[in-house]
């Protein structure tokens, strides 16, 4: 990256745990934090993942499983050790939607959709708090999905949607501690996983549908969870702020035929 700017968002030499840090947009945030100057923990549960991004940025690799309790009490002990006593936040980007039918579920594929998409985040929250700072930032990362019915996502999205809920009153709830909370909802994202997942066509295909013209990158996300932790942010507090070009707000209804001013019957 170009030359590292002067601390315009104030996390230099601050420390950051960013859960899901080995790949996609986890990857991305890592490099942009610390393009920025943070100190980062970088937590996947892959270890040759998070020792190769912890390598990248000069941060410390932690393996664990971010849905276990001991694991992630573990996590944050050994990050406040490394940090020195206090952390300045942690990024939650832990997330796979299981694409089915409501029918075609389990109890068991039900709790592994909630385990994946929201458990965590609680005990993010949780297992953080002894250590964080009073000027710190909780960011997680949800889901267009918590918001609008996208095709058979809708154990995933009822997760997110928890997981919406949940950010807004910990913001509430936590905001007298000087700890924000806050969250993205990305929608289309050119992650590794879904680029093996899904056909270029289908890609192509989001150029019409997108109103910025097509998916987002990983990078598209991680500018945003750097600002939200970020002093520039620092009045920012139980957001869930879209990251879809607009596909939120775009009506389901067909192209109207008409130009210029329209005309309606008597």
């Amino acid at each position: 990256m170009a030359q590292q700017p002067s601390d315009m968002f104030g996390v230099r030499e601050r420390t950051f745990v960013i859960l899901g840090a080995g790949q996609g947009i986890g990857h991305a945030t890592a490099t942009m934090f610390a393009w920025a100057g943070a100190r980062l923990v970088c937590v996947d549960r892959d270890p040759a993942l998070a020792e190769s991004v912890a390598r990248q940025v000069g941060g410390l690799a932690v393996t664990g499983d971010v849905t276990n309790r001991v694991d992630m009490k573990r996590t944050f002990a050994d990050a406040a050790k490394w940090a020195g006593g206090k952390l300045a936040g942690a990024i939650d980007i832990v997330g796979i939607a299981d694409v089915r039918s409501i029918l075609e579920f389990d109890d068991a594929d039900w709790d592994r959709q909630f385990d994946l998409n929201l458990r965590h985040a609680y005990l993010t929250m949780q297992e953080s708090m002894p250590y964080l700072d009073r000027d710190s930032s909780l960011v997680f990362v949800s889901s267009l999905s918590g918001s609008k019915v996208c095709g058979v996502e809708t154990v995933y999205g009822a997760a997110k949607a928890a997981m919406d809920q949940l950010v807004r009153g910990a913001a509430v709830e936590f905001g007298p501690r000087g700890i924000r909370v806050n969250a993205v909802a990305p929608g289309f994202v050119r992650t590794p996983r879904l680029n093996a997942a899904l056909s270029e066509q289908f890609w192509s295909g989001l150029k019409s549908y997108v109103p910025t013209g097509g998916a987002a990158e990983p990078d598209d996300v991680a500018g945003p969870l750097l600002f939200l932790c970020s002093r520039l942010a620092s009045n920012i507090n139980g957001v869930v702020l879209p990251i879809d070009g607009g596909v939120s707000v775009k009506a389901a209804i067909p192209d109207i035929p008409f130009r210029g001013q329209a005309t309606r019957a008597k």
